[in-house]
């Protein structure tokens, strides 16, 4: 394995664990527990959609988390494949 397709693969795992903190946070469940009773004031359908698309929007990051994440592993993947490939060649100085 070279060194720099470990360090894409470590943070490819760090990028999926604040995923998962994101998905897990509390904030992913407010509009849940959003009621009349929780707003003070007309604007609670305002309130409630602007709490629905901020979700939304970081859902969609977790989204490309993970994408970029799964692009990273790949990059890994081709890099140590590159390094496998010269070493069979007996290319100096690659791995």
């Amino acid at each position: 394995m070279h060194g720099d397709s470990a360090a894409l693969r470590l943070r490819a795992n760090e990028m999926r664990q604040v995923a998962v903190m994101i998905e897990s946070s509390s904030v992913m469940t407010l509009d849940r527990h959003a009621g009349e009773e929780t707003v003070i004031g007309s604007r609670f359908d305002a309130l409630l959609d602007e709490l629905r698309l901020a979700q939304q929007q970081l859902f969609a990051s977790v989204d490309e988390l993970r994408w970029r994440a799964y692009c990273l592993e790949r990059d890994a993947d081709d890099l140590d494949m590159a390094t496998a490939r010269a070493a069979t060649l007996g290319v100096a100085g690659v791995a």
